[in-house]
Parts: C-alpha cells; sequence; structure tokens
C-alpha cells in the first residue's frame, strides 16, 4: 500500500469505528516523522480509555466522547500528512445511535 491509498485506508478504519487498526496503521505510515509522536500520544489515550472501559471506570457517553476525540485527531495527523478534509467521512453507525446531545464523530451532532 502506498501513499494515498494508506491514508485513504485509516481514513476508512476511522470511519468504522476501527481506531485502533487506525493507530496502528497510522504509526507505520508516520514512523521517523514529528507527527508520529502525536501518534504515540493518540495510541496511549486510546489505551488508556480501553482500560477505563474494561475496569468500568468511565461513562458509556465519557468513553465514546473520548473515542471520537481521538477519532479526530488522528483526521487532523491525516490532513497534516495530505490526506482529505474530514467531512467527507461519515460516523460509524454505533456513533450514530448516540443521544443528540453527545458530540458525535468528527464534531458534528445529530
Amino acid at each position: 500500500m502506498h501513499g494515498q491509498d494508506k491514508i485513504q485506508r485509516i481514513r476508512d478504519l476511522i470511519a468504522n469505528g476501527e481506531i485502533e487498526d487506525a493507530i496502528t496503521l497510522l504509526q507505520e505510515t508516520t514512523k521517523g516523522t514529528d507527527a508520529n509522536n502525536t501518534v504515540i500520544i493518540q495510541s496511549t489515550r486510546f489505551q488508556t480509555l480501553r482500560k477505563q472501559r474494561r475496569d468500568g471506570e468511565i461513562s458509556f457517553e465519557d468513553a465514546t466522547r473520548t473515542q471520537n476525540q481521538i477519532g479526530n485527531s488522528l483526521i487532523e495527523i491525516l490532513r497534516d500528512l495530505g490526506g482529505h478534509h474530514s467531512s467527507s467521512l461519515t460516523p460509524h453507525p454505533f456513533v450514530s445511535k448516540l443521544p443528540s446531545t453527545t458530540p458525535h464523530l468528527f464534531g458534528r451532532e445529530k
């Protein structure tokens, strides 16, 4: 997979709620660049979120909000790498079923 194909694949993973896979591919893509540090930070946030979910330390709404924030950060990294604008992405169906008071993936509200 090359340049824009990788970026599109990462975008698709994010759009489908597959954040962990998106992070893994983005870490490979940004290895040796300044952007890699930002990806590492988001990876750490995601791993912490998984632990909090597993341990029951975070509500569903807060977990979803945090995962959406991580997705937004990953999209910003892609934008910096020359990816397309995030408006063409649609939220994961799971995210779309949240109450209207919860921010949705990529900052849109239902």
